[in-house]
């Protein structure tokens, strides 16, 4: 009788062919809709992904078009000045434009929604007040004239968190560009070091190229120099500009006046570097004697004037325990490698010492770029 039961159960536990036949179907619909799905989200993503490339065309496209039209008149109407350290001079704060300084003129803009808001005083550049006039006009982008007078940093600690900048111009008046950098050259360096292009206008028919373009190098070597005539037409620093040591040599010899240029060729491109063979002169500095990884070796470098100088080392790693302190001069051997280190709070150029040898301070112990 058991046996019987169990028989039972297990007949009735095994589906009859037309349950399972509906099952199939069911799971074919289920399958067909979930390949359409996915077929919805591939087109969806490839509608992203061309979007994307689009916008990334239109980028690179507004962008050449604005280096094309940095050195024409239509700039010089669109920016009258981004950034004349000699027009800088003529504002003061709450002083009104000087005769003969053109404003901007909106009419000559394209399209309808274009504003121009003021800002007369360095105090109002605050995050609250430019994050207030986005919202108020609901902006795309902004272009800004920035007052010569004042230093950038204000404007880089201060943008809302949620801009970006995209591309920075300097216009200076290519009569007074040099004068100004003898005079003013703290603001001069604040102006060129992150600036993409430097468009020298009125430029006089005798101009010293070869004094601009040691000024301009002397603070950034990826600037474009462009010298824009009186008459309309347009010329551009072609200059060679090679750097005063040989990088393709199995070991790089910086000579010890060219650690300032060899050290900001190195910030700016660090990829260069790695795997390089390198000797310099520096000093150490150090804070654990015992640490073999912490120990940094650099010059002081100033770039503009005294109030600037600042060391700039690298982290070197030596293979075995070494007695270096905090001041001593050597001249250092070793390979550069890209790695992540915690003094750099990132990846920064780390030197594996090979060869050391104490020596005598450089002529020069602050380095510059002259």
């Amino acid at each position: 009788m058991k046996k019987d039961t169990n028989e039972t159960n297990s007949a009735e536990q095994i589906p009859c062919a037309e349950d399972l036949l509906k099952e199939i179907e069911s799971l074919k619909a289920r399958i067909a809709e979930l390949e359409t799905e996915i077929k919805e989200k591939d087109d969806k993503h490839l509608r992203m992904a061309a979007e994307y490339d689009n916008y990334r065309r239109r980028s690179r496209e507004e962008k050449d078009a604005t280096y094309d039209m940095a050195v024409s008149d239509t700039v010089s109407e669109l920016l009258p000045i981004i950034d004349n350290l000699e027009r800088a001079a003529a504002f003061e704060e709450g002083e009104k434009v000087k005769e003969g300084i053109d404003e901007l003129d909106l009419s000559r803009f394209y399209g309808k929604n274009v504003y121009l808001e003021t800002i007369d005083s360095e105090a109002e550049i605050n995050k609250d007040h430019l994050t207030a006039l986005g919202k108020k006009h609901r902006i795309d982008r902004v272009i800004i004239e920035y007052n010569g007078m004042w230093m950038l940093n204000t404007l880089y600690e201060n943008l809302p968190d949620s801009w970006g900048i995209y591309q920075e111009m300097m216009f200076a008046d290519a009569n007074t560009f040099l004068a100004y950098n003898t005079n003013m050259r703290q603001l001069m360096v604040d102006k060129l070091l992150n600036t993409e292009m430097i468009v020298l206008n009125r430029t006089p028919e005798n101009i010293d190229k070869e004094a601009v373009h040691k000024v301009v190098r002397g603070i950034s070597r990826r600037a474009a120099i462009t010298y824009d005539y009186p008459d309309g037409h347009v010329e551009y620093d072609d200059i060679e500009d090679p750097l005063p040591f040989d990088l393709e040599a199995d070991v790089v010899d910086i000579a010890d006046d060219d650690y300032a240029i060899f050290y900001r060729d190195l910030s700016e491109d660090l990829e260069k570097y790695d795997g390089k063979m390198i000797r310099f002169k520096a000093i150490i500095a150090r804070e654990d004697q015992g640490s073999q990884s912490n120990i940094l070796a650099g010059r002081h470098v100033m770039t503009c004037c005294a109030d600037d100088i600042a060391f700039h080392p690298m982290v070197c790693i030596f293979s075995e325990a070494t007695s270096l302190k905090t001041r001593d001069w050597v001249t250092l051997t070793g390979k550069v490698k890209l790695e992540k280190h915690k003094l750099y709070r990132g990846v920064g150029p780390v030197l594996y010492v090979t060869g050391t040898e104490f020596a005598v301070p450089p002529r020069q112990e602050v380095a510059t770029f002259y």
